[in-house]
Parts: structure tokens; sequence; C-alpha cells
């Protein structure tokens, strides 16, 4: 992923954001599993052309939006996710 090492050193943001399960996945190479507990809001980090860079992963907007007794994303990120993610925002912009 030349191209997007490249336009993050160009941009040089304070957070990136990763929207889903397969992003994460091909983002940091890891596997479904691990991938889905990267989903927690929390800021990951991700040393990119020498740089470390701050990484919020989240669920992505799509199953967030179906809400069923079956699917436990969306009220995971209403009374959980959102919680942590706000935080680690307002630390990061804060530096």
């Amino acid at each position: 992923m030349v191209w997007l090492d490249r336009e993050i050193e160009i941009c040089d943001p304070k957070v990136i954001i990763i929207l889903g399960l397969e992003v994460t996945k091909v983002f940091f190479s890891l596997t479904d599993s691990i991938s889905k507990q990267y989903l927690n809001g929390s800021t990951k980090t991700k040393t990119i052309n020498g740089i470390d860079r701050n990484i919020i992963c989240l669920p992505h907007p799509g199953i967030l939006m179906k809400r069923t007794d079956q699917n436990p994303w969306p009220e995971r990120f209403d009374k959980e996710i959102s919680l942590i993610v706000k935080g680690e925002i307002i630390k990061l912009i804060q530096v």
C-alpha cells in the first residue's frame, strides 16, 4: 500500500480512523478475530514511513445501522465504543 503510505505522509494526520473489519484486517495484517477486538475505539499505533501514527478502528457504519437482536454492534457502539473514541480523540487533539 505504497500509495496510501505516501498520502498519509503528505497529510500528516494526528489520527487515522479506520472503518470496518475488512479494512482493519488488511491495514494491520490481522486475523478476523483479532480485527474484531481492534474495533473498540481505542488508539492503536502503527509505524508508517518511520513515523508512529495514531489509528482508531471503528465498526463500519453499515453494521451500526442494522439494529437486530442478532447484531451486538449498534448497542455496543452506543454504550461503550463511542465513549472510548470520544476520550481518545480529545486526548489526541490536545497533544
